[in-house]
């Protein structure tokens, strides 16, 4: 479509484009028809496991370090489980959580292993977040909403409602209030979703610090035969 190889790691991501299902010329269906979910395997490690598999690609090439650290630190504790026989294998819910606050493409499935009716989200083609409660009260002259949680929000969690984003500032008594932009958009009862968890990712963000270690070299630079060289020693 646009001269750009995926196989290259160029891809334009055509995938995630809205489109429309025609049938005898009369469209039948719009949406990210082919915007598949992400493959979360945690369900069916063990399985995978026992065919032979070695070896696990994570998905992390630009991605955030949140993202990496999150996922990473959960498949290791998995597979750690699964090979480990004498415990019962099973995921805990705030694990799967974690992966779906972090990135999710309107939930998560197993590709091809299982329900193969189950792969693709055509309502979005990006981070869908964390359902966390429905508007309850809009304040249109302040531009400011109030909602009816069914999951904790903090300040500096990020939510958004209709494809608009609002940075908490308030939380009073369990509801919290954000500015919001296009808020005329917004009616009562509309679900709201929390696409950054500010408590998480300041969590992962400790992680990475301890992580980064800095090493002192020294080191010599010469020129030779027109070709700068670098030698560590």
């Amino acid at each position: 479509m646009v001269g750009r190889s995926g196989n290259r790691g160029l891809c334009a991501g055509p995938c995630r484009l809205n489109y429309h299902l025609l049938k005898n010329g009369k469209k039948e269906e719009s949406g990210f028809l082919l915007s598949p979910k992400d493959i979360c395997t945690l369900d069916i490690l063990p399985q995978l496991i026992g065919l032979g598999i070695d070896s696990l690609k994570i998905e992390g090439r630009k991605k955030s370090y949140e993202y990496v650290s999150i996922v990473t630190k959960i498949y290791r504790k998995y597979i750690d489980l699964a090979m480990d026989k004498s415990q019962e294998y099973k995921v805990e819910p705030e694990d799967i959580k974690q992966i779906l606050q972090i990135y999710n493409r309107g939930g998560m499935g197993t590709g091809y292993f299982e329900n193969r009716q189950n792969i693709v989200y055509k309502e979005k083609p990006n981070h869908l977040g964390v359902y966390v409660g429905s508007v309850r009260k809009i304040d249109k002259k302040h531009k400011k909403i109030t909602l009816d949680l069914v999951e904790p929000v903090l300040i500096g969690d990020v939510i958004n409602i209709c494809e608009n984003t609002s940075y908490i500032s308030e939380v009073i008594n369990g509801n919290c209030v954000g500015e919001i932009k296009n808020i005329e958009k917004i009616k009562v009862g509309d679900k709201v979703y929390r696409i950054v968890s500010n408590q998480l990712n300041r969590k992962q963000w400790e992680v990475y610090k301890k992580e980064v270690k800095k090493v002192e070299i020294s080191s010599k630079l010469y020129q030779e035969r027109k070709k700068t060289m670098l030698r560590i020693i």
